[in-house]
């Protein structure tokens, strides 16, 4: 998985990723693992490696076939592998606007991924998108924290921006000026920051 990894985080080798991640579907269904821990972790690669190649339907037929398959081993849904499967799940049917099912599978994604700024920020995002700006704050709240928690200056500041949008939504400009304010604030630093590590480097 490994390899399948390393190749999804590289421009255009998005089909050997999923080739890599199959191969290891595969061996994990010779040994008779295919209900595993690791089982639920390669799905959720599957997945994102469907969704990279922009095959929603792909991502939402193996996602929903593991979420299946964990409906009743709690131990495998409440494990960050299972929860990881969800957040993905959550992002097919975001993207899908499908808001209802989205906003169900990342609720269930960010109660046991708690200190992950995307998740959070993605469940807020699928409020949002619901008219349920009030909820979208508190979860732009706990993605901000996670966010500055990791030291993710620049997550933190697209996050500030879009706590920004769902408090004017609430027509709160008070706090929405304050957190467009803060968010170009932190986008300048962080500007700053890779403009000069940049220069370093090229010494």
């Amino acid at each position: 998985m490994n390899l399948g990894s390393t190749l999804m985080q590289r421009d255009g080798e998005d089909l050997e990723a999923l080739t890599a991640f199959q191969s290891a579907r595969s061996a994990l269904e010779a040994s008779g693992a295919s209900g595993s821990s690791v089982a639920v972790e390669l799905s959720a690669l599957l997945g994102q490696a469907h969704m990279q190649r922009n095959d929603l339907a792909a991502a939402l037929e193996e996602l929903e076939a593991t979420k299946a398959m964990m409906q009743n081993q709690r131990n495998l849904r409440e494990t960050e592998a299972g929860a990881r499967v969800l957040f993905r799940l959550g992002q097919c049917y975001l993207d899908r606007e499908d808001l209802t099912a989205a906003v169900g599978a990342l609720e269930l994604a960010a109660s046991v991924l708690t200190l992950d700024a995307e998740v959070s920020m993605t469940l807020a995002d699928a409020y949002f998108e619901a008219d349920e700006a009030d909820k979208a704050v508190a979860a732009y709240d706990r993605a901000k924290v996670a966010a500055v928690a990791a030291g993710q200056q620049r997550a933190e500041a697209l996050i500030l921006t879009k706590r920004g949008l769902a408090y004017a939504d609430l027509g709160d400009l008070d706090r929405a000026l304050e957190d467009h304010e803060s968010a170009r604030q932190l986008a300048e630093e962080s500007w700053t920051y890779w403009t000069h590590a940049s220069g370093r480097m090229s010494w």
